[in-house]
């Protein structure tokens, strides 16, 4: 029960450390679906509402056909997510700098104008080159020096994967699995989506570029946001109600330990009686007893919770975790309150009672 309330704390802390991560204007806003000819008259838009103007990134579309020229599908992978990138479509686009917020991990990445000094060839029909996030390289079995072949409303291409990125998703700013030279997918049809901070009192403009532009989509991030802590609000409900199921559930539990060795505890409480010992050092002793039980029983709870909130920021959310001294607080004072608790309930009458009566007994 412990390790089920301080879990809910760190789950607390794991989101208040990803939001607090996040700068004041990290971007809430995203526009898709922005045409060529609708770029200048979108900027002019931001410029006249005095928002500042998102960085327009192209997006072509595409579906991965083969890896080293041999054919894959969702069939070629065991992994359900694997699976799911193969059947659907990318998101690729192409640029000559790789975006600040992206880090390479490994290879070289282009040169301005997008082409490099050496392998950037045209050799065995592989055109430009390509750089793959590394995530979803590991999930695709992709390295560096493979060639991927794409789809793209009807015509294909092949490129070689010439450097792999790591990407802060969580940075709300635009990002792609792949990026292509520019020269490789220029003659595509192709399409741009930026991000943007919209403030609270700024609202109305998000409404005047929907009506203004009505093909584009605009999708708000915040609402996300909120969706995902209602989803977590409610986990931690209805974990909290397993939590005091438990709690009752271990009090109970620990009042019948207690009671499986009255006997004992009696018998040792009458010699200790009938030797000089008065009711408050009884107390004294039962209750130091049972605070140490419930404060070590609070001090694992919480060090597994903690270990559990650390493993979570560092692999899976990648932020940094700050560990919360009300986690060991609670651990550990509630611990010792519960077992404190189902102990005096159970060892009262040792107490209070006198060595002839607890002789007989």
């Amino acid at each position: 029960g412990m390790a089920l309330l301080v879990l809910t704390l760190v789950r607390a802390d794991l989101l208040e450390s990803w939001q607090g991560k996040l700068p004041p204007d990290t971007p809430n806003r995203f526009v898709v679906n922005i045409q060529p000819d609708q770029i200048r008259p979108v900027q002019d838009f931001f410029a006249a509402q005095s928002l500042p103007t998102p960085e327009l990134q192209p997006m072509v579309r595409g579906r991965l056909v083969a890896i080293n020229e041999r054919t894959i599908s969702g069939d070629s992978y065991p992994d359900p997510r694997a699976r799911a990138l193969v059947e659907r479509e990318f998101n690729l686009s192409y640029m000559e700098q790789m975006p600040t917020w992206n880090e390479l991990v490994s290879g070289q990445w282009w040169d301005i104008g997008g082409q490099r000094t050496e392998d950037s060839g045209h050799k065995g029909g592989v055109q430009g080159q390509l750089s793959v996030e590394d995530g979803i390289a590991r999930t695709l079995g992709i390295h560096l020096g493979d060639t991927l072949s794409y789809d793209v409303a009807g015509s294909s291409f092949t490129a070689r994967v010439t450097s792999l990125r790591k990407v802060q998703w969580d940075s709300m700013k635009v990002n792609f699995f792949v990026i292509a030279t520019p020269e490789l997918l220029k003659d595509f049809p192709v399409s741009y989506l930026g991000s943007f901070y919209l403030p609270p009192d700024k609202l109305r403009a998000g409404d005047a570029l929907s009506r203004t532009f009505p093909n584009l989509l605009l999708i708000d991030t915040g609402t996300v946001i909120a969706q995902v802590r209602s989803i977590m609000d409610q986990i931690a409900q209805a974990v909290s109600a397993v939590f005091l199921f438990t709690l009752l559930s271990g009090i109970a539990v620990l009042y019948a330990a207690l009671l499986a060795t009255q006997d004992e505890r009696g018998h040792a409480a009458a010699i200790l009686r009938t030797l000089g010992a008065d009711s408050r050092y009884l107390r004294r002793l039962y209750l130091s007893e049972f605070a140490v039980l419930g404060g070590l029983s609070g001090l694992f709870a919480s060090a597994g919770a903690v270990l559990l909130g650390w493993v979570l920021a560092r692999f899976v959310l990648d932020i940094p975790y700050q560990v919360d001294a009300l986690i060991w607080l609670t651990g550990c004072g509630g611990g010792m309150a519960v077992v404190m608790l189902a102990g005096w309930l159970a060892t009262r009458k040792w107490v209070i009672g006198s060595p002839l009566e607890l002789l007989r007994e």
